[in-house]
């Protein structure tokens, strides 16, 4: 295998780590019951012989839970992060905001060479906050590489005690950085 190509999976390896699903063991064990798999490869290989993959995980439908829960976003606002990108990338945070349980709670960081806060802590995900931190976003130009690390640990150092959390990382999982 080529270096680049370690390097591919090195990175994607790194990104399917930065998402973090919650979910109970006996919905696990229900869904193992069922012959239903919690994951997913998708695997492509390109003319040339390039293989990419995506892994899929399923978690327990959060709107059916009455648990509150803390989410981090993290959105890459890299070089890489334009065009079709960028406009997916953004397509999927709203949808994500709209979907999330009003009892739960949103805080949004944007990554590239630095770590920005798009939120001042954690609001309510359909918010005027959370709406100003997305046109904020759509005005962000994407510029430099991806510091995964720095945003993780920003991440993780936002979480306080006694709700539920996940961190979600919305991006190509790709850095010509560190």
């Amino acid at each position: 295998m080529r270096l680049c190509s370690l390097r591919v999976v090195q990175n994607g390896l790194i990104a399917i780590c930065a998402v973090f699903c919650l979910w109970s063991t006996a919905a696990a064990d229900r869904r193992k019951a069922a012959g239903t798999s919690t994951a997913e490869i998708i695997r492509y290989e390109a003319p040339g012989g390039e293989t990419y993959f995506a892994l899929k995980l399923r978690a327990e439908q959060l709107s059916n839970s009455t648990v509150a829960r803390d989410h981090v976003v993290i959105i890459d606002t890299s070089a890489s992060q334009s065009g079709a990108h960028r406009r997916q990338a953004l397509g999927v945070l709203e949808s994500l905001f709209v979907s999330l349980p009003e009892q739960d709670r949103v805080r949004l960081l944007a990554v590239d060479i630095s770590v920005v806060p798009m939120t001042t802590g954690f609001v309510s995900p359909r918010s005027a906050e959370a709406r100003h931190a997305i046109a904020k976003l759509k005005k962000w130009v994407p510029l430099g590489s991806s510091q995964l690390q720095p945003a993780l640990e920003a991440a993780l150092q936002s979480f306080g005690e006694g709700r539920a959390r996940s961190i979600t990382y919305i991006g190509d999982g790709m850095s010509t950085g560190q």
